[in-house]
């Protein structure tokens, strides 16, 4: 079986595959991914992992991966890629941001596709039906807006999403809230726009921890899929066995 490991600003994601198919997984504080990862690998029957880390460096963690499984990978932008990464530079680019390219190649084979991930940032990935990766963008995520509102003004109070948004403000809170949700959402859906005028019959994921909540907002018709980098780390995976 597999392990994969996505390592983020806030939060350690894990997941177990056999194969191409997901067994379980885990969404863990960044103290507890050593203990918890000691835990997997002690009852399970672990052969080959992977870390993906844009949250910095994870030395024990990486130590005990690399004296504990048969095949250890890190995901670096030098590993092997099931695409051609036409970004120009490549060393500067998250794993994360491959990762989710990978899951949608592997998912959407043979499509344009738009992939979002609505996380502490919001970034856009653009991938053609011939397997070429040309960029995309990086923008400030939903809570990111709020904090700054609060940190870069003398009056605007520090907020959290709400359930539900109307189209206008009828108080400095709920003004707020529409100029950060809405505008998120009209962010997102002139990026679709924007795309489809180049990239035809366009495929478009929403994933990230906002990707729940902002499905909900989205008038276009878009596919969610929460576990997409961690399904990406794993075809990576399984492609730096097979090619690298």
């Amino acid at each position: 079986m597999n392990l994969v490991l996505d390592i983020g600003n806030t939060r350690v994601k894990a997941a177990v595959f056999k194969e191409d198919k997901l067994v379980d997984h885990w969404v863990w504080e960044r103290s507890a991914a050593l203990k918890n990862t000691e835990g997997l690998i002690g009852r399970l029957s672990i052969a080959n992992t992977m870390v993906a880390s844009v949250g910095g460096e994870f030395k024990e963690l990486i130590a005990f991966l690399e004296a504990s499984v048969p095949n250890f990978f890190v995901l670096t932008f030098m590993s092997a890629l099931p695409f051609i990464n036409a970004y120009k530079t490549p060393m500067t680019l998250g794993v994360d941001r491959l990762a989710v390219v990978a899951a949608a190649q592997f998912l959407y084979p043979n499509k344009n596709c738009l992939i979002v991930d609505a996380g502490s940032c919001i970034t856009y990935e653009l991938l053609t039906s011939s397997g070429v990766y040309l960029g995309g963008g990086i923008a400030p995520g939903v809570q990111m807006r709020y904090n700054s509102m609060n940190t870069q003004t003398a009056a605007l109070p520090l907020l959290s999403r709400p359930d539900y948004v109307n189209t206008y403000g009828t108080s400095t809170d709920t003004c707020m809230h529409s100029g950060v949700v809405l505008g998120v959402c009209y962010e997102i859906e002139g990026w679709i726009r924007s795309v489809n005028t180049e990239l035809e019959n366009l495929t478009v994921i929403l994933t990230g921890g906002d990707a729940k909540y902002l499905s909900k907002q989205l008038k276009n018709t878009i596919f969610a899929n929460p576990n997409l980098a961690l399904i990406g780390i794993n075809q990576l995976l399984q492609y730096q066995i097979t090619h690298a």
